[in-house]
Protein backbone atom coordinates (compact mmCIF):
# COMPACT_ATOMS: atom_id res chain seq x y z
CA UNK A 1 0.00 0.00 0.00
CA UNK A 2 0.86 3.59 -0.64
CA UNK A 3 2.16 6.03 1.63
CA UNK A 4 2.14 9.39 0.55
CA UNK A 5 3.64 11.35 3.48
CA UNK A 6 7.09 10.72 1.33
CA UNK A 7 6.80 12.64 -2.16
CA UNK A 8 9.91 12.37 -3.80
CA UNK A 9 10.03 8.73 -2.34
CA UNK A 10 6.50 8.08 -4.09
CA UNK A 11 8.20 9.53 -7.11
CA UNK A 12 11.43 7.14 -6.91
CA UNK A 13 8.91 4.16 -6.43
CA UNK A 14 6.76 4.91 -9.41
CA UNK A 15 9.78 5.63 -11.68
CA UNK A 16 9.92 1.68 -11.74
CA UNK A 17 7.07 0.84 -12.49
CA UNK A 18 6.22 -0.67 -16.07
CA UNK A 19 3.46 0.98 -18.19
CA UNK A 20 1.57 -1.72 -18.15
CA UNK A 21 1.21 -1.29 -14.36
CA UNK A 22 0.70 2.42 -13.69
CA UNK A 23 -3.64 2.14 -13.87
CA UNK A 24 -3.24 -0.24 -11.14
CA UNK A 25 -0.86 1.61 -9.05
CA UNK A 26 -2.44 4.80 -9.16
CA UNK A 27 -5.64 3.52 -8.36
CA UNK A 28 -4.65 2.35 -5.28
CA UNK A 29 -2.63 5.60 -4.42
CA UNK A 30 -6.37 7.94 -4.72
CA UNK A 31 -7.85 5.24 -2.88
CA UNK A 32 -5.41 5.40 -0.17
CA UNK A 33 -5.49 9.37 -0.37
CA UNK A 34 -9.32 8.78 0.26
CA UNK A 35 -9.16 7.08 3.09
CA UNK A 36 -7.40 10.29 5.60
CA UNK A 37 -9.49 13.80 5.10
CA UNK A 38 -8.13 16.15 2.92
CA UNK A 39 -5.66 13.73 1.57
CA UNK A 40 -6.45 13.70 -1.53
CA UNK A 41 -5.21 17.68 -2.09
CA UNK A 42 -1.48 15.83 -1.63
CA UNK A 43 -1.72 14.54 -5.22
CA UNK A 44 -1.48 18.54 -5.95
CA UNK A 45 2.01 18.78 -4.22
CA UNK A 46 2.61 15.12 -5.94
CA UNK A 47 1.82 17.06 -9.26
CA UNK A 48 4.25 19.95 -8.28
CA UNK A 49 7.00 17.66 -7.31
CA UNK A 50 7.26 15.87 -10.79
CA UNK A 51 8.27 16.80 -14.06
CA UNK A 52 6.46 17.11 -17.21
CA UNK A 53 6.81 13.94 -18.74
CA UNK A 54 6.33 12.56 -15.14
CA UNK A 55 2.80 14.38 -14.75
CA UNK A 56 1.63 13.18 -18.04
CA UNK A 57 2.89 9.44 -17.47
CA UNK A 58 0.62 9.65 -13.90
CA UNK A 59 -1.90 12.08 -14.11
CA UNK A 60 -3.30 10.95 -17.47
CA UNK A 61 -4.44 7.68 -16.24
CA UNK A 62 -5.16 9.31 -12.98
CA UNK A 63 -8.18 11.30 -14.55
CA UNK A 64 -10.13 7.96 -15.02
CA UNK A 65 -10.24 7.15 -11.05
CA UNK A 66 -10.70 10.96 -9.80
CA UNK A 67 -13.96 12.13 -8.70
CA UNK A 68 -15.13 15.33 -10.72
CA UNK A 69 -14.94 17.13 -7.15
CA UNK A 70 -11.18 15.76 -5.97
CA UNK A 71 -9.99 16.97 -9.37
CA UNK A 72 -11.47 20.34 -8.68
CA UNK A 73 -9.81 20.47 -5.03
CA UNK A 74 -6.40 19.74 -6.72
CA UNK A 75 -6.61 21.96 -9.44
CA UNK A 76 -7.52 24.76 -6.39
CA UNK A 77 -4.53 23.44 -4.80
CA UNK A 78 -2.00 24.20 -7.32
CA UNK A 79 -1.09 27.75 -6.90
CA UNK A 80 0.46 28.61 -10.00
CA UNK A 81 -1.56 29.18 -13.49
CA UNK A 82 1.13 27.42 -15.78
CA UNK A 83 0.36 24.33 -13.40
CA UNK A 84 -3.00 24.71 -13.25
CA UNK A 85 -3.35 24.80 -17.12
CA UNK A 86 -1.08 21.44 -17.18
CA UNK A 87 -3.01 19.89 -14.91
CA UNK A 88 -6.51 20.81 -16.82
CA UNK A 89 -5.16 19.84 -19.56
CA UNK A 90 -4.15 16.45 -18.25
CA UNK A 91 -7.24 15.30 -16.30
CA UNK A 92 -10.37 17.65 -18.04
CA UNK A 93 -9.78 17.11 -21.83
CA UNK A 94 -12.11 14.63 -22.62
CA UNK A 95 -14.85 15.80 -20.69
CA UNK A 96 -16.95 18.88 -21.24
CA UNK A 97 -15.10 21.60 -18.89
CA UNK A 98 -14.93 25.24 -19.14
CA UNK A 99 -13.61 26.50 -15.62
CA UNK A 100 -13.67 30.47 -14.55
CA UNK A 101 -10.09 31.28 -12.61
CA UNK A 102 -11.06 34.90 -10.67
CA UNK A 103 -7.47 34.78 -8.67
CA UNK A 104 -4.77 34.84 -11.38
CA UNK A 105 -2.66 37.47 -10.78
CA UNK A 106 -1.07 37.21 -14.72
CA UNK A 107 -4.03 37.82 -16.36
CA UNK A 108 -4.32 39.33 -20.00
CA UNK A 109 -7.76 41.06 -18.55
CA UNK A 110 -7.55 44.49 -18.39
CA UNK A 111 -8.75 47.43 -16.67
CA UNK A 112 -11.66 47.97 -19.12
CA UNK A 113 -12.95 44.60 -16.93
CA UNK A 114 -12.49 46.20 -13.84
CA UNK A 115 -15.85 46.52 -11.36
CA UNK A 116 -16.62 50.39 -10.78
CA UNK A 117 -18.62 52.71 -8.86
CA UNK A 118 -19.55 56.12 -9.81
CA UNK A 119 -20.97 57.61 -6.29
CA UNK A 120 -23.21 54.98 -6.14
CA UNK A 121 -24.08 53.70 -9.22
CA UNK A 122 -22.37 50.72 -9.42
CA UNK A 123 -21.16 47.97 -12.35
CA UNK A 124 -19.83 44.78 -10.74
CA UNK A 125 -19.07 41.26 -12.28
CA UNK A 126 -19.33 37.97 -9.53
CA UNK A 127 -15.45 38.88 -9.45
CA UNK A 128 -12.76 40.83 -10.27
CA UNK A 129 -12.30 40.06 -13.38
CA UNK A 130 -8.97 41.05 -14.21
CA UNK A 131 -7.77 38.40 -12.45
CA UNK A 132 -9.38 36.15 -14.63
CA UNK A 133 -8.00 33.15 -16.64
CA UNK A 134 -10.31 30.78 -18.50
CA UNK A 135 -9.70 27.22 -19.00
CA UNK A 136 -12.13 25.17 -21.61
CA UNK A 137 -11.81 21.59 -22.54
CA UNK A 138 -12.96 22.17 -26.08
CA UNK A 139 -10.28 24.01 -26.89
CA UNK A 140 -6.26 24.60 -26.63
CA UNK A 141 -5.46 26.27 -23.14
CA UNK A 142 -2.28 27.92 -24.93
CA UNK A 143 -1.04 31.34 -23.16
CA UNK A 144 -1.72 33.12 -26.18
CA UNK A 145 -4.86 31.72 -27.26
CA UNK A 146 -7.51 34.23 -28.44
CA UNK A 147 -10.70 34.11 -26.91
CA UNK A 148 -13.81 35.99 -28.26
CA UNK A 149 -14.91 38.03 -24.69
CA UNK A 150 -18.81 39.45 -24.55
CA UNK A 151 -19.48 41.64 -21.33
CA UNK A 152 -22.71 41.67 -20.27
CA UNK A 153 -24.57 43.97 -17.75
CA UNK A 154 -27.83 42.90 -16.16
CA UNK A 155 -29.77 46.05 -15.08
CA UNK A 156 -31.06 46.55 -11.64
CA UNK A 157 -35.08 47.64 -11.33
CA UNK A 158 -33.55 50.90 -10.01
CA UNK A 159 -30.72 51.53 -12.33
CA UNK A 160 -33.88 51.49 -14.84
CA UNK A 161 -35.94 53.48 -13.05
CA UNK A 162 -33.34 56.54 -13.11
CA UNK A 163 -32.47 55.31 -16.34
CA UNK A 164 -36.17 56.77 -17.66
CA UNK A 165 -35.89 59.82 -14.93
CA UNK A 166 -32.61 60.82 -17.35
CA UNK A 167 -34.10 59.47 -20.75
CA UNK A 168 -37.31 62.31 -19.49
CA UNK A 169 -34.94 64.67 -18.49
CA UNK A 170 -36.31 64.55 -14.96
CA UNK A 171 -33.13 63.69 -13.24
CA UNK A 172 -31.89 66.47 -11.69
CA UNK A 173 -28.82 66.12 -8.70
CA UNK A 174 -27.62 62.56 -10.01
CA UNK A 175 -27.72 63.96 -13.95
CA UNK A 176 -24.17 64.19 -14.45
CA UNK A 177 -22.69 61.68 -12.34
CA UNK A 178 -25.57 58.83 -14.23
CA UNK A 179 -24.25 60.46 -18.10
CA UNK A 180 -20.69 59.32 -16.63
CA UNK A 181 -21.85 56.21 -15.93
CA UNK A 182 -24.30 55.43 -19.10
CA UNK A 183 -20.46 56.46 -20.80
CA UNK A 184 -18.80 53.94 -19.39
CA UNK A 185 -21.26 51.37 -20.78
CA UNK A 186 -20.73 53.00 -24.24
CA UNK A 187 -17.29 53.19 -24.46
CA UNK A 188 -16.59 49.74 -23.00
CA UNK A 189 -18.47 47.73 -25.51
CA UNK A 190 -20.80 46.25 -22.80
CA UNK A 191 -24.14 44.30 -23.97
CA UNK A 192 -27.09 44.53 -22.24
CA UNK A 193 -29.57 42.49 -20.38
CA UNK A 194 -32.89 43.34 -18.19
CA UNK A 195 -34.32 39.36 -17.71
CA UNK A 196 -33.33 39.67 -13.81
CA UNK A 197 -34.93 43.19 -13.63
CA UNK A 198 -38.04 41.35 -15.30
CA UNK A 199 -38.21 38.43 -13.39
CA UNK A 200 -38.38 41.06 -10.55
CA UNK A 201 -40.89 43.29 -11.46
CA UNK A 202 -42.96 39.41 -12.11
CA UNK A 203 -43.27 38.97 -8.15
CA UNK A 204 -45.38 42.02 -7.27
CA UNK A 205 -49.02 42.91 -9.48
CA UNK A 206 -48.78 44.31 -12.28
CA UNK A 207 -51.39 47.15 -12.95
CA UNK A 208 -52.50 49.21 -16.41
CA UNK A 209 -50.67 52.00 -15.00
CA UNK A 210 -47.59 49.98 -14.41
CA UNK A 211 -47.79 49.14 -18.31
CA UNK A 212 -47.83 52.72 -19.08
CA UNK A 213 -44.54 53.09 -17.23
CA UNK A 214 -42.72 49.71 -18.10
CA UNK A 215 -43.71 51.02 -22.02
CA UNK A 216 -41.62 54.18 -21.32
CA UNK A 217 -38.94 52.25 -19.77
CA UNK A 218 -38.40 49.47 -22.44
CA UNK A 219 -38.71 51.74 -24.88
CA UNK A 220 -36.09 54.41 -23.88
CA UNK A 221 -34.08 51.10 -22.83
CA UNK A 222 -34.05 49.63 -26.72
CA UNK A 223 -33.39 53.18 -27.74
CA UNK A 224 -29.90 53.58 -25.62
CA UNK A 225 -29.30 50.03 -26.26
CA UNK A 226 -29.35 50.97 -30.11
CA UNK A 227 -25.54 50.35 -31.80
CA UNK A 228 -26.14 53.81 -33.69
CA UNK A 229 -27.41 55.42 -30.61
CA UNK A 230 -25.26 58.05 -27.93
CA UNK A 231 -26.27 59.58 -24.73
CA UNK A 232 -26.81 62.92 -26.21
CA UNK A 233 -29.69 61.54 -29.08
CA UNK A 234 -30.97 58.53 -27.98
CA UNK A 235 -34.12 59.95 -26.18
CA UNK A 236 -35.20 61.66 -29.50
CA UNK A 237 -34.68 58.21 -31.87
CA UNK A 238 -37.96 57.32 -33.02
CA UNK A 239 -38.77 53.20 -32.52
CA UNK A 240 -39.15 51.19 -35.62
CA UNK A 241 -42.48 49.17 -35.79
CA UNK A 242 -40.38 45.97 -35.54
CA UNK A 243 -38.77 47.90 -32.07
CA UNK A 244 -41.90 48.92 -30.74
CA UNK A 245 -43.73 45.13 -31.23
CA UNK A 246 -40.54 44.42 -29.03
CA UNK A 247 -41.63 46.34 -26.77
CA UNK A 248 -44.90 44.77 -26.38
CA UNK A 249 -42.73 41.40 -26.21
CA UNK A 250 -40.83 42.45 -22.99
CA UNK A 251 -43.61 43.49 -21.23
CA UNK A 252 -45.79 40.60 -21.94
CA UNK A 253 -42.97 38.35 -20.73
CA UNK A 254 -43.10 39.89 -17.46
CA UNK A 255 -44.13 37.02 -15.17
CA UNK A 256 -43.26 34.88 -17.86
CA UNK A 257 -40.19 32.91 -16.35
CA UNK A 258 -39.34 29.12 -15.51
CA UNK A 259 -40.86 27.18 -12.83
CA UNK A 260 -37.14 26.28 -11.89
CA UNK A 261 -36.00 30.02 -11.05
CA UNK A 262 -39.73 30.37 -9.78
CA UNK A 263 -38.64 27.61 -6.84
CA UNK A 264 -35.12 28.47 -6.45
CA UNK A 265 -36.49 31.92 -5.46
CA UNK A 266 -38.41 30.39 -2.69
CA UNK A 267 -35.69 28.36 -1.66
CA UNK A 268 -33.80 31.58 -0.53
CA UNK A 269 -36.78 32.93 0.35
CA UNK A 270 -37.27 29.88 3.06
CA UNK A 271 -33.84 29.99 4.11
CA UNK A 272 -34.32 33.97 4.78
CA UNK A 273 -37.71 33.70 6.33
CA UNK A 274 -36.42 30.77 8.66
CA UNK A 275 -33.33 32.14 9.40
CA UNK A 276 -35.18 35.34 10.82
CA UNK A 277 -36.96 33.25 13.01
CA UNK A 278 -34.15 31.90 14.35
CA UNK A 279 -32.42 34.53 15.01
CA UNK A 280 -35.15 35.85 16.87
CA UNK A 281 -35.50 33.19 19.10
CA UNK A 282 -33.43 33.12 21.97
CA UNK A 283 -33.51 29.67 22.84
CA UNK A 284 -31.90 28.53 19.70
CA UNK A 285 -27.57 28.59 20.73
CA UNK A 286 -26.29 26.99 17.65
CA UNK A 287 -28.04 29.06 15.05
CA UNK A 288 -26.15 27.43 12.10
CA UNK A 289 -26.81 24.66 13.08
CA UNK A 290 -30.62 25.04 13.43
CA UNK A 291 -30.78 26.76 9.61
CA UNK A 292 -28.81 23.92 7.86
CA UNK A 293 -30.69 20.86 9.79
CA UNK A 294 -33.84 22.92 8.36
CA UNK A 295 -32.16 22.81 4.75
CA UNK A 296 -31.45 19.28 4.62
CA UNK A 297 -34.48 17.69 6.29
CA UNK A 298 -37.15 20.13 5.41
CA UNK A 299 -36.64 21.74 2.10
CA UNK A 300 -34.11 19.06 0.93
CA UNK A 301 -32.02 21.48 -0.41
CA UNK A 302 -28.56 22.72 -0.15
CA UNK A 303 -27.01 25.74 -0.96
CA UNK A 304 -23.76 27.08 0.45
CA UNK A 305 -23.37 30.50 -0.16
CA UNK A 306 -26.37 31.49 0.93
CA UNK A 307 -25.97 29.74 4.10
CA UNK A 308 -22.83 31.14 5.04
CA UNK A 309 -23.96 34.87 4.33
CA UNK A 310 -26.98 33.81 6.88
CA UNK A 311 -24.73 32.80 9.34
CA UNK A 312 -22.83 36.39 8.99
CA UNK A 313 -26.52 37.40 9.88
CA UNK A 314 -26.32 35.81 12.99
CA UNK A 315 -23.22 36.70 14.04
CA UNK A 316 -24.18 40.15 13.10
CA UNK A 317 -20.83 40.40 10.94
CA UNK A 318 -20.48 43.91 9.74
CA UNK A 319 -19.45 43.28 6.56
CA UNK A 320 -23.18 41.75 5.75
CA UNK A 321 -24.85 44.79 7.69
CA UNK A 322 -25.69 46.56 5.38
CA UNK A 323 -27.66 44.04 3.39
CA UNK A 324 -29.39 42.50 6.70
CA UNK A 325 -29.98 45.56 8.79
CA UNK A 326 -33.47 46.18 7.86
CA UNK A 327 -34.39 42.74 9.26
CA UNK A 328 -32.45 42.77 12.70
CA UNK A 329 -35.48 43.22 14.33
CA UNK A 330 -39.36 43.07 14.07
CA UNK A 331 -41.59 46.26 12.75
CA UNK A 332 -44.74 46.73 10.98
CA UNK A 333 -43.43 46.32 7.56
CA UNK A 334 -40.95 42.70 8.10
CA UNK A 335 -42.43 40.96 5.34
CA UNK A 336 -41.99 44.18 2.80
CA UNK A 337 -38.19 44.50 4.44
CA UNK A 338 -38.00 40.68 4.28
CA UNK A 339 -38.76 40.57 0.53
CA UNK A 340 -36.31 43.29 -0.29
CA UNK A 341 -33.72 41.38 1.42
CA UNK A 342 -34.52 37.99 -0.27
CA UNK A 343 -34.05 39.80 -3.46
CA UNK A 344 -30.04 41.18 -3.14
CA UNK A 345 -29.44 37.63 -2.28
CA UNK A 346 -31.47 35.97 -5.28
CA UNK A 347 -29.37 38.45 -7.70
CA UNK A 348 -26.33 36.48 -7.17
CA UNK A 349 -27.61 33.26 -7.90
CA UNK A 350 -29.46 34.71 -10.92
CA UNK A 351 -25.81 36.34 -11.91
CA UNK A 352 -24.62 32.85 -12.05
CA UNK A 353 -27.28 31.50 -13.70
CA UNK A 354 -26.58 34.09 -16.64
CA UNK A 355 -22.91 33.10 -16.56
CA UNK A 356 -23.56 28.99 -16.80
CA UNK A 357 -26.98 29.73 -19.82
CA UNK A 358 -24.74 31.34 -21.73
CA UNK A 359 -20.76 30.03 -21.29
CA UNK A 360 -22.58 26.24 -21.90
CA UNK A 361 -23.14 27.06 -25.17
CA UNK A 362 -20.04 27.22 -27.56
CA UNK A 363 -16.14 28.80 -26.95
CA UNK A 364 -17.36 32.35 -27.08
CA UNK A 365 -16.96 33.94 -23.46
CA UNK A 366 -19.66 35.95 -21.50
CA UNK A 367 -18.47 37.94 -18.50
CA UNK A 368 -21.89 39.13 -16.53
CA UNK A 369 -21.93 41.94 -14.63
CA UNK A 370 -24.76 43.38 -12.36
CA UNK A 371 -25.74 47.13 -11.97
CA UNK A 372 -26.96 48.62 -9.02
CA UNK A 373 -27.66 51.37 -6.93
CA UNK A 374 -27.86 49.34 -3.85
CA UNK A 375 -25.21 48.81 -1.64
CA UNK A 376 -25.37 45.80 -0.83
CA UNK A 377 -25.60 44.12 -3.73
CA UNK A 378 -21.20 44.75 -3.24
CA UNK A 379 -21.09 43.71 -0.12
CA UNK A 380 -22.64 40.27 -1.06
CA UNK A 381 -20.31 40.10 -3.45
CA UNK A 382 -16.99 40.84 -1.18
CA UNK A 383 -18.57 38.60 1.73
CA UNK A 384 -17.45 35.24 0.31
CA UNK A 385 -15.51 35.82 -3.01
CA UNK A 386 -15.66 33.37 -5.60
CA UNK A 387 -12.89 31.89 -6.51
CA UNK A 388 -13.87 29.74 -9.61
CA UNK A 389 -16.98 29.57 -11.38
CA UNK A 390 -16.92 25.97 -13.35
CA UNK A 391 -19.30 24.58 -15.98
CA UNK A 392 -19.04 20.81 -16.08
CA UNK A 393 -21.39 18.12 -18.02
CA UNK A 394 -24.29 20.93 -18.09
CA UNK A 395 -23.85 21.74 -14.51
CA UNK A 396 -22.40 25.03 -12.63
CA UNK A 397 -20.40 24.89 -9.40
CA UNK A 398 -19.86 28.17 -7.78
CA UNK A 399 -16.23 27.62 -5.60
CA UNK A 400 -16.04 30.12 -2.90
CA UNK A 401 -13.67 31.20 -0.11
CA UNK A 402 -15.82 30.03 2.66
CA UNK A 403 -17.17 26.92 2.84
CA UNK A 404 -19.50 24.69 5.06
CA UNK A 405 -16.75 23.52 7.15
CA UNK A 406 -15.72 26.91 8.16
CA UNK A 407 -18.98 28.12 9.78
CA UNK A 408 -20.34 24.80 10.98
CA UNK A 409 -18.60 22.07 13.08
CA UNK A 410 -21.36 19.63 13.84
CA UNK A 411 -20.29 16.29 12.75
CA UNK A 412 -23.45 14.86 12.39
CA UNK A 413 -25.02 17.37 10.54
CA UNK A 414 -21.77 17.69 8.23
CA UNK A 415 -22.00 14.04 7.91
CA UNK A 416 -25.77 14.01 6.61
CA UNK A 417 -25.06 16.87 4.29
CA UNK A 418 -21.95 14.87 2.19
CA UNK A 419 -23.42 10.76 3.12
CA UNK A 420 -27.45 11.90 1.81
CA UNK A 421 -27.36 14.02 -1.28
CA UNK A 422 -28.64 11.65 -3.60
CA UNK A 423 -31.99 11.22 -1.03
CA UNK A 424 -32.37 15.26 -1.15
CA UNK A 425 -32.50 15.28 -5.04
CA UNK A 426 -35.05 12.84 -5.48
CA UNK A 427 -37.16 14.46 -2.58
CA UNK A 428 -36.85 18.37 -3.84
CA UNK A 429 -39.21 18.36 -6.56
CA UNK A 430 -41.56 17.21 -4.32
CA UNK A 431 -41.35 19.66 -1.68
CA UNK A 432 -44.31 22.75 -2.28
CA UNK A 433 -41.56 25.62 -1.54
CA UNK A 434 -44.45 28.05 -2.28
CA UNK A 435 -46.47 26.64 0.18
CA UNK A 436 -43.11 26.30 2.53
CA UNK A 437 -43.16 30.21 2.25
CA UNK A 438 -46.75 30.95 3.02
CA UNK A 439 -46.14 29.14 6.58
CA UNK A 440 -43.15 30.86 7.43
CA UNK A 441 -44.85 34.31 6.69
CA UNK A 442 -47.58 33.08 9.06
CA UNK A 443 -45.32 32.70 11.52
CA UNK A 444 -43.29 35.79 11.19
CA UNK A 445 -46.57 37.68 11.00
CA UNK A 446 -48.02 35.83 14.65
CA UNK A 447 -44.33 36.99 15.77
CA UNK A 448 -45.12 40.18 14.38
CA UNK A 449 -48.18 40.58 16.44
CA UNK A 450 -46.98 38.80 19.59
CA UNK A 451 -44.33 41.82 19.58
CA UNK A 452 -46.76 44.73 19.04
CA UNK A 453 -49.04 43.68 21.23
CA UNK A 454 -46.38 43.35 24.10
CA UNK A 455 -46.26 47.48 23.43
CA UNK A 456 -49.82 47.83 23.99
Amino acid sequence: MFQLDNLLFVIQILEQIPDDNIDIIVKQMIETSRRTEGAIVVLADLFKQMSTNQRTRYFTSMAQYLEFQEKINILDNLEDIVLKTEFFDLVFLESRTKIFLFDVNKSNFDKTFSNVNYDGFQIYGLSDYTKTWILDSSISNVKDRTLAIHKVVNLDLNILQFFNKFSQGRLNKEKQVFKRFLSHFKENGFEYNISTAMLERSKKTFAIKDRIIWKEIVGNYLRFTRIDSTIENYPFINLSEEEKIRVEGIIASIGDFSDEKIREYDVIACLVCKAFLIKMDRTIKHKIDALLKYSLDVLNVYLENELVLLDGYFKHDEYVSRTFKKIEGISKDTQSKMLNTIWDIFHIRLMEWMMYSDNKKDQEIYLHYFSSHDKAFEELLLYNPLKMFVIHDNRQYAIRKKGISDICKNEYLLHKLYTESSDRIAKAPTINFEQELENLFVEITNLQKKKLNSLL
